[in-house]
């Protein structure tokens, strides 16, 4: 490990250190960062850094231009089939128009379509797609189903799995992402909002 990453791991060991109520001074704090600003390491540091993010910013454009960053309604089964199959990581919603629940579930998954641009985020109308819903057996709505290369691995039917509140008659937002999260679904790319505001202009 360089001395640079050692003095950004105890300054971020200091952070939750203070986090946690411990007494750090603001003193030693800028003594680190003073050391890392000042490091001979540090130039070399942020170049990597700034490759990494230059790198990530290709593959989230890239994607951006694939169609990726929202939610891409499908008209009939057979496009469903091909984009399952074609596309390493997928997020599938079965819904119906008329559906309240089903407005819900679309409303998040845009939220997370915009947000996490290695993931390809799909919709159709159960109407259009008779033979997947006899098929994969499905019987209540909404359902989401997660693909890994062509696969299904796993499925949200209903709220189920989201920490759903009776009262408010919605699910968290967070639920979602972690459950999605936990069936690795995707890569976060955190400068995707960056990339979509500048490609808006």
């Amino acid at each position: 490990m360089s001395n640079t990453d050692q003095l950004l791991e105890q300054y971020q060991d200091n952070l939750l250190r203070k986090n946690q109520g411990e007494d750090i001074s603001s003193d030693e704090d800028q003594e680190l960062l003073d050391l890392l600003e000042d490091g001979e390491g540090f130039d070399n540091y942020r170049e990597k850094r700034i490759e990494e993010l230059s790198k990530q910013m290709k593959a989230a454009s890239h994607n951006i231009d694939q169609g990726f960053g929202h939610v891409e309604t499908l008209l009939n089964e057979e496009s469903a089939l091909q984009k399952t199959t074609s596309t390493p990581r997928v997020v599938l919603h079965f819904f119906h128009k008329d559906f309240t629940k089903c407005q819900k579930m679309d409303e998040k998954l845009s939220i997370m379509a915009s947000k996490h641009l290695s993931t390809k985020f799909l919709r159709i109308n159960v109407e259009d797609a008779p033979f997947l819903v006899t098929r994969l057996k499905i019987k209540v709505l909404p359902m989401v189903l997660i693909y890994i290369n062509g696969v299904e691995s796993n499925r949200i039917i209903g709220f189920d799995k989201l920490n759903f509140d009776k009262n408010a008659q919605d699910f968290q937002i967070e639920s979602l992402e972690k459950f999605l999260l936990d069936n690795g679904m995707y890569i976060i790319c955190s400068i995707c909002f960056l990339i979509m505001n500048t490609n808006s202009l």
